[in-house]
């Protein structure tokens, strides 16, 4: 399954579902609407959200005082499954928004051999 990155505290305002609308700056894409995906922050999967629509740009914001205005998406977010106890996974290298096939390591995971090497940063002999 795929993953949606989301900064801290929005993201753990979203799974208590304090925050029903992310803003960014693109729409969704269109495979990801209406699919269960994993919000991730901070190296753990928090849990299972779905993105049910988007709305803009009728509204632009500005990133810094003078700056140009860039648009804002609204995306309508719906929790599907909270996790309890938020699970670790794998971060790949240069991953900002999406994260195609999450791999869960640690507790209530996928305990993947693999992962864990390359976690502690050990090579397979």
């Amino acid at each position: 399954m795929e993953g949606l990155i989301v900064r801290q505290p929005h993201a753990t305002m979203i799974i208590h579902r304090r925050k029903r609308w992310e803003l960014r700056s693109r729409k969704p894409p269109k495979n990801k609407c209406n699919k269960n995906i994993y919000l991730l922050s901070e190296g753990k999967v928090l849990g299972v959200i779905s993105i049910t629509m988007s709305r803009g740009p009728p509204t632009y914001r500005r990133r810094e005082k003078g700056s140009v205005k860039h648009p804002c998406f609204a995306w309508m977010v719906s929790v599907k499954e909270r996790y309890e106890h938020p699970v670790r996974y794998l971060h790949p290298r240069g991953a900002r928004v999406w994260v195609r096939h999450v791999t869960k390591i640690g507790r209530h995971g996928n305990f993947a051999k693999q992962s864990n090497d390359k976690l502690n940063g050990s090579r397979a002999r």
